[in-house]
């Protein structure tokens, strides 16, 4: 039956968000609370003043608790303000409103948000940023047709990729396990539409749908019919079973978040500092299979060039590192120092939770990236007896089969990309990543480009050139969170390199050789003639090969190739699927390398 307070004359498309009634400043607030408190937190940030008395009071429909706030605020003058003599401005006011508009809808126990104009400032800190990507796992069947796919890799913000698909390809034939979706965009099914939402006439047409932080049909709805879907989404999120589009899951519950996962990694951190630095360590400690790389800003991570490493407030004295592999070794060196030699757990929980990295470019005294010291920490940690994953300041579980699933896949990229070349020869016994890297020294047609930046990436750490051929060779010991960081390096090196020779840009190889010839460790070695050095790069000449090399540093699995099911560390894996992958998609020739090490 038709209730006449629903009627209203516009229709229009519309995007659902949700709350985060989880959020840590939410917490044990009524949802009448947590409305007016968005409402005041917006309102004291654009006014500047501590004290908002206004409070929003519901209108209740059907059980729908609806909140509307608007909100006009003087944003800019018009550029007519500047343009104009003062005769003829006189009595004109040129100041440009916006209007911030959001609808809230309360059901049950879930909070609802419609934005309008600048709606977005209100909701943005307390939203919940995969929304319509959870929803969706209550609808789908996984034999939709797709439009288009945002993803991430697990491994890194750098890895997300934007496909577009042709007609009649499923969502089942695009996923992958060890990717994460951040935007969907697909045909919206029969199936779906008379089972879900059957209130909604659609006609004849096909209907797209949007999933990505909100749920948005891409058809012009009345608000009878939102009314109708507020309530709908409820009863399907209550009463139906979800399909996961991926192997990994965010966790949620802030109990263990915020809580008990924090004190598994703040006790394997301070573990790994006294097996580093305690005079009581044994004499081999174990290592932590930790990466360290920025949570959300990874290029901008690799393009500093100077970090510090300071407590929360700390003007003078502290940590400054120049080489972002050493950081965090040096950020619990740093811990480490300001504790006596009875401290507890507590005791470094304390220095640690105020411990930031501060990233800069050159000269600049302006940060670049920063963040708390263990934000930057990705590792596998195990919570009764399963494990999870904190990577990018978040936490993450996996399915059951996700191992097994991941131990083939990764075993079959190895051999897939497996370098048919021997060309790095030397076994790996021991000694430095350098040291090994200066063996090909004095071989013909290597050049050692260690640490040789060109603005502040690394090209590679060997090249090779032969007849038909240019490899450029990135090198790391151990099959642990460290390939991680040697995935990253292979992408970022490779689309800068690329992007800038198909351009005609020579400008980041330059700066390379520049670095090259300054570094004291080359003397002798010099690149004397930069401008036929560079030709070697021109278009339709030599083909370029990136190569990801590594060895086994263990030796329970001497040989990592065929031997992935021994090997414990999935970031190491899934980071290799993702390199690969990310590789293959932009078209770059990738090649894998497993250096002897007997």
């Amino acid at each position: 039956m038709e209730d006449i307070r629903l009627r209203a004359n516009g229709q229009y498309e519309i995007k659902i968000f949700q709350i985060d009634t989880t959020h840590r400043d939410l917490i044990g607030k009524t949802k009448h609370q947590i409305v007016n408190t968005l409402v005041k937190h917006h309102k004291t940030r654009i006014e500047e003043t501590e004290v908002v008395n206004d409070e929003l009071v519901p209108n209740v429909i059907d059980g729908v608790h609806y909140y509307t706030y608007v909100y006009n605020e003087k944003e800019k003058k018009a550029h007519w303000d500047n343009f104009l003599p003062p005769s003829l401005l006189e009595g004109l006011d040129f100041t440009v409103v916006r209007l911030s508009f959001v609808l809230f809808a309360c059901v049950e126990d879930k909070i609802f948000a419609v934005i309008g104009g600048g709606g977005t400032m209100v909701i943005k800190s307390f939203q919940n940023y995969r929304f319509g990507l959870e929803f969706y796992e209550y609808l789908t069947t996984l034999d939709e047709e797709i439009i288009s796919l945002t993803t991430r890799g697990i491994s890194g913000t750098l890895t997300q990729s934007n496909r577009i698909f042709k007609e009649g390809q499923r969502l089942s034939d695009v996923l992958n396990f060890v990717n994460i979706p951040s935007s969907i965009n697909l045909i919206l099914n029969d199936e779906i539409k008379d089972t879900y939402f059957d209130f909604i006439d659609f006609g004849n047409k096909n209907v797209q749908l949007e999933i990505t932080s909100y749920f948005h049909i891409k058809h012009s709805i009345s608000f009878k019919e939102l009314h109708q879907l507020f309530l709908r989404i409820n009863e399907i999120m209550t009463t139906q079973k979800r399909r996961a589009l991926t192997s990994f899951e965010e966790i949620k519950e802030r109990g263990l978040t915020d809580d008990e996962f924090v004190k598994i990694l703040m006790i394997e951190l301070r573990e790994d500092m006294l097996n580093r630095f305690s005079v009581a360590r044994g004499t081999s400690p174990r290592k932590s299979d930790i990466d360290f790389v920025h949570p959300s800003k990874l290029k901008q991570f690799y393009e500093c060039d100077r970090f510090e490493i300071k407590k929360k407030g700390q003007r003078k004295d502290f940590t400054i590192v120049n080489d972002r592999n050493k950081i965090y070794k040096a950020g619990l060196e740093f811990v480490f120092n300001q504790l006596d030699l009875n401290a507890t757990q507590q005791d470094f929980n304390k220095i640690m939770w105020r411990l930031r990295v501060d990233g800069f470019k050159g000269n600049s005294k302006k940060r670049y990236v920063w963040a708390n010291f263990w934000h930057y920490v990705t590792c596998e940690l195990q919570y009764e007896n399963r494990p999870i994953f904190h990577i990018d300041s978040k936490w993450y579980s996996v399915k059951d089969d996700f191992r097994d699933s991941m131990n083939r896949l990764c075993s079959q990229m190895i051999n897939r990309h497996h370098s048919k070349l021997d060309i790095l020869f030397y076994p790996w016994i021991g000694g430095s990543e350098d040291s090994y890297n200066s063996k090909y020294r004095d071989e013909n047609g290597y050049l050692v480009f260690d640490k040789a930046l060109g603005q502040n990436i690394e090209l590679c750490d060997i090249m090779f050139e032969n007849d038909d051929t240019i490899y450029f060779i990135h090198i790391k010991t151990g099959f642990d969170a460290k390939i991680r960081d040697l995935s990253n390096q292979v992408v970022i090196s490779a689309n800068r390199f690329m992007i800038s020779r198909n351009s005609g840009d020579n400008s980041f190889v330059n700066d390379v050789v520049d670095s090259y010839n300054s570094r004291a460790d080359n003397n002798g070695y010099e690149i004397t003639d930069k401008d036929a050095f560079l030709q070697k790069f021109a278009t339709g000449g030599k083909e370029i090969v990136f190569v990801m090399a590594f060895k086994s540093d263990t030796q329970r699995v001497p040989v990592i190739r065929n031997n992935l099911d021994k090997l414990e560390s999935n970031i190491a894996k899934f980071s290799l699927i993702q390199c690969v992958r990310e590789m293959s998609t932009f078209n770059y020739p990738i090649e894998i390398i497993e250096i002897k090490n007997s």
